[in-house]
C-alpha cells in the first residue's frame, strides 16, 4: 500500500507542472495525430528539438532521415519509427525525394491514471534516456494500433477517447514487450541533463517572441551561464542563442507560408528587433530572402 501511494504521489509531482509544446486538439487527451506530405524538390528539415511525448512516425511513401542524438537513421515506406520521450531529434528529407507520413505523439501522462501501470511499464521506458529509438516493420502488431488511433482521431465518434486511450495502452504494451528482455539501466545523470535541457528549450519555445538573453535561459534552468552554454553545445550542437534564433526562423518560415502578415510584422513577432538582421539570418539559414521564400516555399516541418 505504501509503495502504491509513493508511486501515485511521484506521478502527480511529475506532471503537476507540465505544459506541452505540442498543440493538442483536446487538452483532456494528450495524443497528437497528424499527416504530412513532402513534395519533390523540397528541402525538408527541422531543428534539433526535444519534448516529453513519445513520437511515432509511419512512412507511407518515400523515406525520411531521423537524426537522433548523434545517429542518423533512414526510415522507409512501411516502417514505423518510435522515438522515446526526451530524446534530441530532428527529421530531414534529403536528395529531393517525395515523402508522405503519419505522426502520432503520446504524452506519458496518458498512463499516469493508473500509477501501477505507469510505475511498472511506462516509467522503465519513458524515463530511461538510454532507450532512444526503435524501428518496427509493416508486419508488426504496432501498425494496427497506430492505424486505429488515427482512424478514431479522424472520425471523432462519441466514444473516440476511450478507443484512443485503449490504443495508447496497446502501443505501450507492444513497445514494452519488444524491450522487456533488454531494458538498459537508467543513467540518472543523462536523465537529469535531458530534463534540464527540456526545461530550458521549453522556455525558449514559450518566450521566443520576447527579448530573452543567455542569462534568462540559464536562470530559468537554475544553472550557470557556462553550464547552460555547455549543455546546448553538447546536445544540440548550437549555442543557446543560436538555438533560439533557429527556432524563431522556423516559426517565421511557417508564418511566411501560412499567413499574409508583412515581413516586418513577422520579424517583430518572432523576436527580431531589426528586420535587416532578420533578413540576413533568414537568408543564411534558408538560402533566400524571406520575400523570395514566401513566393517559393522550400521547407516544411513536422511539428
Amino acid at each position: 500500500m505504501l509503495y502504491f501511494l509513493y508511486n501515485f504521489v511521484m506521478t502527480l509531482n511529475l506532471y503537476r507542472n507540465y505544459t506541452s509544446n505540442v498543440h493538442y486538439t483536446d487538452d483532456n487527451l494528450k495524443i497528437f495525430v497528424k499527416q504530412e506530405e513532402m513534395l519533390p524538390d523540397s528541402n525538408f528539415h527541422s531543428i534539433q528539438h526535444i519534448h516529453e511525448e513519445i513520437e511515432m512516425m509511419e512512412i507511407l511513401d518515400g523515406y525520411l532521415y531521423y537524426n537522433i542524438n548523434d545517429e542518423q537513421v533512414k526510415v522507409t515506406k512501411g516502417q514505423i519509427i518510435f522515438v522515446n520521450a526526451n530524446q534530441l531529434h530532428s527529421s530531414t528529407l534529403n536528395e529531393s525525394e517525395y515523402c508522405k507520413f503519419n505522426v502520432v505523439l503520446i504524452h506519458p501522462s496518458i498512463y499516469s491514471n493508473d500509477p501501477l501501470i505507469y510505475a511498472n511499464y511506462a516509467k522503465p521506458i519513458v524515463e530511461n534516456t538510454s532507450i532512444d529509438y526503435m524501428i518496427f516493420d509493416q508486419h508488426s502488431s504496432l501498425i494496427n494500433a497506430f492505424h486505429h488511433i488515427q482512424q478514431l482521431d479522424a472520425m471523432r465518434s462519441s466514444a473516440y477517447m476511450l478507443g484512443m486511450m485503449s490504443d495508447a495502452y496497446t502501443i505501450l504494451q507492444l513497445i514494452y514487450e519488444r524491450l522487456e528482455t533488454h531494458i538498459p539501466e537508467v543513467d540518472p545523470h543523462h536523465l537529469d541533463d535531458m530534463e534540464l535541457l527540456n526545461k530550458m528549450t521549453s522556455y525558449i519555445y514559450k518566450n521566443y517572441a520576447d527579448k530573452i538573453s543567455l542569462r534568462d535561459i540559464a536562470e530559468y534552468g537554475n544553472v550557470s551561464i557556462s553550464k547552460c552554454s555547455r549543455m546546448f553545445n553538447l546536445y544540440t550542437k548550437h549555442s543557446p542563442i543560436d538555438f533560439l534564433n533557429l527556432y524563431r526562423l522556423e516559426i517565421a518560415s511557417n508564418l511566411l507560408r501560412s499567413t499574409e502578415q508583412s515581413i516586418s510584422q513577422i520579424s517583430s513577432s518572432c523576436g527580431f528587433d531589426q528586420q535587416s538582421y532578420f533578413n540576413r539570418m533568414f537568408k543564411k539559414e534558408y538560402g533566400c530572402t524571406p520575400l523570395a521564400y514566401r513566393k517559393h516555399p522550400c521547407d516544411k516541418f513536422v511539428h
